[in-house]
């Protein structure tokens, strides 16, 4: 879930993973508050995974949040 405000008001919240070499994966978008993204945990033998989201505004300009380290135990 993330909390996003902007003083032209959020268009959509974009979910991304980032993969361990480096790359992000969008997981999806949602429109309306409260801004969330169902997500399977990856099929990997890593032990953590990271994650941020990406509010964009009604102008298409956006900002992205801190990344969320999620640690798996197995």
């Amino acid at each position: 879930m993330a909390a996003a405000s902007d003083d032209f008001g959020v268009d959509r919240v974009q979910f991304f993973r980032i993969e361990s070499d480096g790359n992000a994966v969008s997981l999806g978008s949602d429109s309306s508050a409260p801004y969330q993204q169902q997500t399977a945990m990856p099929n990997t033998s890593a032990n953590t995974v990271r994650y941020f989201a990406r509010a964009f505004d009604e102008g298409d300009q956006f900002n992205d949040s801190d990344q969320v380290t999620v640690t798996v135990l197995r």
